[in-house]
């Protein structure tokens, strides 16, 4: 047995930043205090640009990433934030289901990485998605094609 330590780091990541502006400033705050060391965005809300901003301070400490977001519609445009997590279950189904082709999803995921580099100013240091969606095989093979060929 050695007598070396092996120390591996963990990532505490909090997810949904930008939902709504509570949520978006809890985040900073738990960043602030050192009680996470990451968030993922979601971009297609109307408060992004905004709050995206407010959290460039954040990107030389944390892993800032990108909550990718399959929708079929742009269904988030005026809705109380209160009711943005449930809407996307309905676009799940399309995801999962095959409704929405490759093409779809890869145009999904582009330009989602394109508003977070506007903001952010650099590409995201990691990609996952609401409800885990980049996880399901068709979906997964179309964000790593994207990030390869990126």
């Amino acid at each position: 047995m050695s007598d070396q330590v092996s120390l591996k780091r963990v990532v505490v990541c909090a997810d949904d930043y930008s939902l709504a502006p509570g949520v978006s400033a809890g985040i900073r705050t738990l960043l602030d205090a050192e009680r996470i060391s990451a968030t993922s965005c979601l971009v297609l809300f109307p408060e992004w640009s905004e709050e995206g901003a407010r959290l460039r301070p954040h990107l030389d400490r944390a892993d800032i990433g990108l909550h990718l977001v399959f929708q079929t519609a742009d269904v988030f445009l005026g809705m109380p934030a209160v009711d943005r997590v449930r809407v996307p279950l309905r676009s799940a189904w399309h995801a999962l289901s095959g409704r929405l082709s490759a093409a779809r999803l890869r145009e999904m995921i582009a330009s989602q990485v394109e508003a977070f580099e506007a903001v952010m100013g650099r590409a995201p240091a990691h990609i996952d998605s609401h409800y885990s969606l980049h996880l399901a095989p068709r979906i997964r093979a179309v964000v790593l094609d994207y990030i390869r060929e990126s």
